[in-house]
């Protein structure tokens, strides 16, 4: 088997061997090169903002105390993924297409992007159903919230999911085929995981939101005390269908490719024609996500606004400093004798 900082290009030489990866070599085509640049500079932008936006929200989250709910800790755990995005899989993705277009085949580059492509991805999806669980148990059994959702077991449940998948993920090293592995990670997160389990979910948690509404409209001329309990429950379960859908949206033609190449096979118009820009469409989840948690979450928008505004406050106050520092040994050099 070779290692992974070597290729073994076959007789045809449009397919190198890397390791348990079989990669089709780059065309080298007008349309394939196209792509290539084009999803490049759009990745480019994409790592700016996500980067931005995840480490914004992970830096107010720690430092506000009203949105470090149990709910705002399983934002937080997908907001870790979708800063790996940005931090590791879309300069891993840059740097193959890069590659690519030179001529230049890095197994390195190629293993450690696909696998890191695959766990952030797998690992979106599971965080997702875990907010979906968590929602439907507020809206469905708040009496008992409390009880059943505690600090402890839900970083325990994170803590298990991402261990859990790393170790999936990982599960290619051990030699089993790669469309198993395909076969097995579809399964998990295209179907059961989010499709299915989470839909489940906000179905129900969607049609008792609506039902709360219509309660506090119904009896909004008499005071309820739970009523403000109730409006925010129901608006948090909303936002989490807004990325449940951008979720769907941006991923579904990814995994729809990924069932192609799982059945049929990968080809290369497939692969640098068409995929490129399903995988630009998985990155771009990553930056709407923390969008979505400031346009709906006040108190979240507050506290990033806060974050934004003190990092501005010190790179002002920086500056003044560094300005009359500068000034002072102006004058030094111009005045020696004093």
């Amino acid at each position: 088997m070779p290692s992974l900082s070597t290729s073994t290009i076959t007789e045809e030489m449009k397919v190198v061997n890397c390791s348990f990866q079989t990669v089709i070599r780059f065309p080298h085509t007008t349309s394939a090169r196209v792509t290539a640049v084009s999803t490049c500079i759009i990745s480019a932008l994409g790592l700016i903002t996500g980067v931005s936006c995840n480490t914004l929200f992970l830096l107010a989250f720690a430092r506000t105390r009203e949105i470090r709910t149990f709910a705002g800790l399983f934002l937080v755990s997908l907001s870790c993924t979708d800063l790996l995005v940005g931090v590791v899989v879309e300069p891993l993705y840059i740097t193959r297409q890069s590659l690519a277009l030179s001529g230049i085949d890095d197994c390195g580059v190629w293993i450690a992007y696909l696998t890191m492509a695959l766990f952030c991805t797998g690992a979106s999806f599971l965080n997702l159903t875990l907010i979906s669980c968590e929602r439907y148990v507020a809206n469905f059994s708040s009496l008992n919230y409390m009880r059943l959702i505690t600090k402890s077991r839900v970083l325990s449940i994170i803590g298990g999911v991402w261990l859990a998948w790393v170790t999936l993920t990982c599960v290619r090293f051990a030699g089993i085929p790669i469309r198993i592995v395909y076969l097995i990670c579809f399964a998990v997160i295209g179907s059961a995981s989010c499709y299915a389990i989470t839909g489940f979910f906000y179905f129900f948690t969607f049609r008792e939101a609506r039902r709360h509404h219509r309660r506090i409209v119904t009896e909004q001329q008499n005071f309820d005390p739970l009523a403000p309990s109730v409006a925010r429950e129901t608006k948090l379960a909303k936002t989490m269908a807004y990325i449940f859908g951008a979720l769907l949206i941006c991923h579904t033609p990814g995994m729809v490719i990924l069932l192609i190449r799982t059945i049929k096979g990968d080809s290369p118009e497939l692969l640098n024609n068409f995929y490129p820009w399903a995988e630009d469409l998985i990155f771009l989840n990553s930056s709407l996500n923390p969008m979505i948690y400031c346009w709906r979450n006040c108190e979240i928008r507050r506290a990033v606004f806060r974050v934004i505004n003190s990092a501005t406050s010190l790179i002002c106050r920086k500056s003044v400093e560094y300005s009359v520092d500068v000034d002072k040994l102006e004058r030094q050099v111009e005045n020696p004798e004093k």
